[in-house]
């Protein structure tokens, strides 16, 4: 009789009763400000899909009133606008989108907001004449410029509602972020005390991180080094870090940009070197001083919802068309290790929440 098998390497740092670490951390709370943020977007939708569909009805009111010596007799019925209506409205989603206009305005100037406003639905009309064309339907030229100023004119008072609204709650305190900045010279003073002076911005500032040979600023707490950032983000359940250092070696800089990718946590730089950014960069401003944002990869609620549907759905397929290769598997680690194939442990994952997860010896 053959002598039974040694247990194989993988199996003593991989069993049911190795030391898990994982599920032994603490889930990280979930930041206000995201939390708000995400309201905000979501408010913004709403707001600008209603905006939409008044503007559909404002412009066919309004050009069914011109009278024909201005413009040509006007014979389309209502009911021909309200059937484009969803079309209309998923063009205008999709281009307020790619437009960056559910992204987090902290940075961004009224101007440059209302610039690409008028940029969104501009393109949102170019795109229902592109439409139109396609389909072969006949909307009226006159409407479709209505349709432009009333959009316009909706978008930016409405908008302005909701940032109106998003700024009275942050005075009030709900979305405040937790920021670390990186340096302890004239321009950190100056990110630091921008911060502690304008409330609006909505940041809790914990401290300053020290880089190498730097001495302590006067009047602001250095919580510890840059070498560190990544148990600093984890102790102090920071959001956001702040880069006011410019002579930030490359080096040092993507070891602070991966700390904080994987943290989940977002990443600016102020006056920083340009020469190490990824395509994601995008420069904006804290007050008047400029900012880089680097910001972590984020679903919007829709998205994630889109996300986890596929993610449903495509597991499931997979688990039925390979449950008789996991049969197989599962018979094979019986026989080689004479307990059972499948163990559980636990992991942390999306909004660091814990889970269990099943898998072969």
């Amino acid at each position: 009789m053959w002598p039974k098998p040694a247990p194989p390497c993988w199996r003593r740092w991989d069993s049911p009763g190795a030391a898990n670490r994982t599920a032994n951390m603490t889930p990280r709370p979930r930041s206000p400000r995201r939390a708000f943020d995400e309201r905000i977007a979501l408010l913004l939708m709403v707001t600008d899909l209603t905006a939409c569909a008044a503007a559909v009805l404002m412009a066919y009111g309004l050009r069914s009133i011109v009278p024909p010596s201005v413009l040509s007799q006007f014979r389309h019925g209502l009911r021909m606008y309200l059937e484009a209506l969803p079309v209309i409205a998923g063009l205008w989603l999709i281009s307020f989108y790619r437009l960056g206009l559910y992204e987090p305005r902290r940075f961004i100037s009224s101007l440059a907001e209302l610039t690409r406003v008028a940029q969104a639905v501009t393109l949102t009309v170019l795109l229902v004449a592109a439409a139109s064309f396609l389909s072969h339907r006949d909307y009226s030229r006159g409407t479709l410029l209505l349709f432009w100023l009333c959009s316009l004119w909706l978008s930016v008072t409405s908008r302005a509602a909701v940032r109106e609204y998003a700024q009275r709650l942050q005075r009030r305190g709900e979305a405040t972020a937790r920021a670390l900045v990186v340096g302890c010279g004239d321009l950190a003073r100056l990110v630091a005390d921008r911060i502690r002076n304008q409330e609006l911005l909505g940041y809790e500032l914990v401290g300053l991180v020290a880089v190498s040979g730097e001495p302590a600023m006067e009047g602001y707490p250095v919580v510890g080094a840059v070498s560190d950032l990544a148990a600093l983000v984890e102790k102090y359940a920071v959001d956001e870090v702040l880069v006011a250092h410019p002579g930030l070696d490359p080096g040092t800089l993507m070891a602070a940009i991966d700390a904080c990718e994987a943290h989940n946590v977002e990443f600016h730089i102020v006056a920083g070197p340009l020469q190490v950014l990824t395509e994601r960069a995008a420069l904006s401003g804290l007050g008047n001083l400029p900012i880089i944002d680097l910001p972590p990869a984020r679903f919007l609620p829709w998205q994630r919802a889109v996300k986890r549907g596929l993610d449903i759905l495509i597991s499931s397929v997979l688990l039925v068309l390979l449950a008789p290769l996991f049969l197989l598997l599962a018979v094979a680690v019986w026989r080689d290790t004479g307990a059972s194939p499948i163990f559980r442990q636990t992991r942390i994952g999306y909004g660091r929440k814990p889970f269990t997860m099943y898998k072969f010896r």
